[in-house]
């Protein structure tokens, strides 16, 4: 990031909006992904910041063309040979045609299921602390009677702590 050095900057400001979530969201679901995936980009993440996320292209245009500013359209963004364009172009306006707002809903939505990400994590980072019996830098020895598969649709994909739950030995597992 040399930018970031020439200009002490401590923060990046991207231009990511609203539609940017919506096909964000709509590609990780024909992946096939869970919470993570359908929370989309985040408004936050270290160093980058969004600050229009949640403004459509439409809203963002307006605004220009009102206040007379410039601004730039990637030419590639037209081209279908993309998966992301082409439900920029031929998904989002079949899926507008029967919602009008879906871009609005789309985002509602993530919301939502942030929210419901958000909640996941904390029960089952509760759950798994619980769990623990002892822990140092080697090991980590845990409380099986307590067992996280109870608490169903969750799972750990982004904790701090990566460790084997599987295995023979029950007991206690390298960290």
């Amino acid at each position: 990031m040399k930018w970031q050095k020439k200009t002490g900057a401590d923060k990046i400001a991207v231009g990511h909006h609203l539609n940017d979530q919506a096909e964000t969201l709509l590609m990780n679901l024909i992946r096939g992904a869970g919470l993570e995936g359908l929370t989309g980009i985040p408004a936050i993440r270290g160093r980058i910041i969004r600050p229009l996320i949640c403004c459509t292209r439409k809203e963002i245009l307006s605004y220009c063309h009102h206040h007379n500013l410039p601004y730039r359209i990637d030419a590639t963004n037209q081209e279908t040979e993309y998966f992301r364009n082409k439900i920029r172009n031929h998904l989002i306006p079949e899926m507008e045609s029967l919602q009008p707002n879906f871009i609005k809903s789309i985002g509602n939505s993530i919301e939502l299921l942030d929210q419901d990400r958000n909640y996941f994590e904390k029960v089952v980072a509760e759950k798994f602390n619980n769990m623990i019996l002892h822990k140092n830098e080697q090991y980590l020895i845990l409380n099986y009677e307590k067992d996280l598969s109870r608490t169903s649709g969750c799972c750990l994909e982004n904790s701090e702590e990566s460790i084997s739950l599987s295995g023979n030995d029950r007991a206690d597992n390298k960290l």
